[in-house]
């Protein structure tokens, strides 16, 4: 609200108290608590005003000046005794060594500041396209997740008097829970003692970098047991709803856009393509007839921000992905990728080791994470296998 305004509307509220007062002496009464505590709230609202209108005079008159807000340089001040920490800890291998600082020592070794595990999962979110679209929750026990199929609630119309009927929605979802995992990097004891390197931030990377790794294979193609993804996520028969089969060859991509429409509207806004650099490849270079590339015109490849598209939505490319459309091969997914769960506790554990590889003038340090992972809401992907 522009000054004009914060005076006008000031000019207005004392107007309401003059009228409050006034008809009150006018019916020889005293004021009603309802009348008191109109002129209270008008006082107050009064004030604040007045702060608004100071403060645009002091801006005004030069006598502002830019300051970080409290909690940003308590973060930054924070963030460095992290890291001057986790160093020590690198260095000294002892529990002393972070006496008083923002380490805390427990079972399976040390829990990294929170500041420090954030950026291990930052890094991981921009190595992995997946994982920075996923819907990640950082909590810790067992997580009943929220999912509500709308079209399960039905209107309809009903007569004045009459109860609706009851359409049955519920609110389930399926269950996360804790599984562990483990990474071991090893850093050379000359990057760890040169005064010049960033040597919490190349530690951060090759976490980050490793549990990107694992958390985009395990996502694709389950390799394991335990986390959940894609594969068992998104189904194939006969009768789903989000599963189709084609042929990608030089002469056919309507297979491509029915795998678009196989996603419902109301999650078409936030949809995008997974697939393997390969494929993407083979579909840009499909030709017609005559020679001339099938896919062209808006959809040339290249966004304005230098990102890849394919009928108007954003590709994502994966080496995990199947590098060919061979038979059963689940060649690309559409859809919004939000529809993927991982559960991160806040709480990384890592184990410093530098008796195990003194002998290779190494130091190991070992990081284990507990997650888990799902699709929670399938109805937000599809995808094409070969045939």
């Amino acid at each position: 609200m522009n000054e004009k305004a914060l005076v006008e509307k000031r000019n207005d509220l004392i107007d309401q108290m003059e009228r409050i007062v006034n008809t009150a002496k006018y019916e020889k009464r005293n004021m009603s608590a309802i009348d008191q505590k109109r002129i209270e709230d008008n006082r107050k609202e009064i004030a604040s005003i007045d702060e608004q209108l100071d403060a645009e005079k002091r801006y005004r008159e030069g006598d502002m000046t830019k300051m970080i807000p409290l909690n940003e340089k308590q973060e930054l001040e924070q963030r460095k005794l992290d890291e001057t920490a986790f160093l020590e800890l690198v260095k000294k291998n002892k529990a002393d060594a972070v006496e008083g600082r923002a380490l805390t020592a427990g079972s399976n070794g040390v829990v990294i500041p929170l500041s420090i595990a954030q950026r291990v999962v930052e890094v991981a979110k921009q190595v992995s396209p997946i994982v920075a679209k996923a819907t990640i929750w950082n909590v810790s026990g067992d997580l009943q997740l929220p999912a509500y199929d709308y079209t399960a609630h039905v209107f309809e119309y009903v007569t004045e008097g009459t109860p609706v009927a009851d359409t049955g929605g519920q609110f389930t979802g399926p269950k996360l829970q804790n599984f562990i995992i483990g990474s071991l990097t090893k850093v050379s004891n000359s990057l760890i003692n040169r005064a010049d390197i960033d040597v919490v931030s190349v530690i951060i990377r090759q976490i980050g970098l490793s549990l990107a790794l694992f958390l985009e294979k395990e996502l694709i193609q389950e390799v394991g047991t335990k986390l959940k993804g894609l594969k068992s996520g998104v189904t194939v028969s006969a009768t789903s709803t989000n599963g189709t089969t084609a042929v990608i060859d030089a002469k056919n991509v309507t297979d491509l856009i029915g795998l678009q429409m196989k996603v419902p509207q109301v999650h078409q806004a936030k949809c995008e393509w997974l697939m393997s650099p390969q494929v993407w490849t083979a579909i840009r270079s499909l030709t017609g007839a005559s020679g001339q590339l099938l896919i062209n015109g808006d959809d040339s490849g290249i966004a304005e921000d230098g990102g890849l598209r394919l009928f108007g939505k954003p590709v994502m490319l994966s080496e995990q992905m199947p590098a060919t459309l061979a038979v059963g091969a689940r060649g690309v997914y559409y859809g919004d990728f939000s529809g993927l769960d991982v559960k991160l506790t806040t709480g990384v554990q890592v184990q410093v080791m530098k008796e195990a590889y003194a002998a290779s003038y190494q130091t190991g340090i070992v990081t284990f994470q507990e997650l888990d992972s799902v699709v929670g809401d399938p109805s937000k992907f599809a995808v094409l296998v070969g045939k």
